[in-house]
Formats: C-alpha cells, structure tokens, sequence
C-alpha cells in the first residue's frame, strides 16, 4: 500500500464516520420532532405526493 493509498482510506474513513454521525443525529431529533403528535397526524402526508 502506498501513502497515496494509505491517505486515501483515511479520508474515506472520515468521511464515513462523518456520515454516521450527521445520520445519528437526524434519527436522534426524530422524536423532537413528533412528540405531542395524535395519531391521525403521525400518519397525515405532508408532501402533495402523498
């Protein structure tokens, strides 16, 4: 393995592991986000699609 290939893992690792954080934290505001919702607004779409 190269250096050039060695720091190229790296930035992937970091990258992954930044990823995994912002994902944690989007799932972890979910229950902010719908707490005090009835049931009928938990499952009211809000986008024209449906």
């Amino acid at each position: 393995m190269t250096a050039e290939d060695s720091e190229a893992e790296n930035g992937s690792e970091r990258e992954k592991k930044a990823l995994a954080e912002f994902l944690a934290a989007q799932r972890a505001s979910v229950p902010a986000i719908v707490d005090g919702l009835d049931a009928r607004a938990l499952t009211t779409p809000v986008v024209p699609s449906g």
